[in-house]
């Protein structure tokens, strides 16, 4: 009796203690533009879900950095011409200053700056949409932007 007594009491204190990933990612996605996007991208971690904010929020930051060096490959094998080279500058812009910024400032809580950041990407990829208008590269342009507001709107939880 008293074993079972001190199990239920060490599961007691388990289960208060332990907050599993999925209720975190549950909570910070639930107000999110798209509940469902945030989730699945929260749970992409290829080195397996992490347990805290950050790494989170890394996680899909990361996803979207990956995604615009996807779309830039993608305009990069359009004919040349003034919309591509309009999209090649906005991508380039993504990959290597706005989205590190973002990463970078999340590091450092800098959680409103890393918004600002991350949001900036994601007008780059309207600027490219509307340099091009409708075009093989409207989907993903505003595929990109999309994964944006959702990877802002993780952040804006930290606020």
């Amino acid at each position: 009796m008293k074993n079972k007594g001190l199990f239920f009491l060490l599961l007691l204190i388990f289960c208060y203690m332990k907050k599993s990933n999925g209720d975190q990612i549950d909570d910070i996605c639930k107000k999110n533009l798209d509940p469902n996007l945030c989730a699945n991208s929260l749970r992409k971690d290829p080195k397996g879900p992490s347990d805290d904010f950050k790494g989170l929020a890394n996680t899909i930051l990361n996803q979207c950095l990956n995604n615009a060096k996807e779309n830039l490959g993608q305009v990069q094998k359009l004919a040349p011409n003034k919309c591509q080279q309009i999209c090649v500058q906005q991508y380039n812009l993504c990959i290597n200053t706005y989205i590190p910024n973002s990463i970078n400032q999340l590091g450092s809580d800098q959680f409103t700056q890393a918004i600002g950041s991350i949001l900036q990407s994601g007008d780059r990829a309207l600027t490219c949409e509307d340099s091009c208008g409708k075009s093989q590269l409207s989907q993903k342009n505003n595929d990109f932007a999309h994964l944006v507001q959702v990877s802002a709107d993780v952040l804006k939880t930290k606020l």
